[in-house]
């Protein structure tokens, strides 16, 4: 169908489901890779646990999606700043 698309793409392109050459892999460059993976992942955790700007716009935005015609409106330069630059 055009536009769309769907995850069975996937088996019409590798009907054996498989894809690469794995004939170079080694357990080493695996552990590698996995290693890395995990440690970026407790990374980008430890990022969201500590963000404090995500929540408090999401704060924002309920409060003001109760009464939106009370909400003032600003332009979204100054919305960023007042937001990111504490004003």
């Amino acid at each position: 169908m055009k536009y769309v698309y769907t995850g069975i793409w996937w088996y019409a392109s590798y009907p054996n489901h498989y894809g690469g050459e794995a004939s170079t892999a080694n357990a080493e460059a695996g552990e590698l890779l996995v290693n890395e993976t995990v440690r970026q992942l407790v990374e980008m955790i430890q990022l969201v646990k500590a963000d404090r700007v995500v929540p408090a716009l999401q704060e924002q935005f309920f409060k003001e999606a109760a009464d939106p015609l009370k909400t003032k409106q600003q332009k979204t330069v100054e919305y960023r700043e007042a937001i990111f630059l504490k004003r």
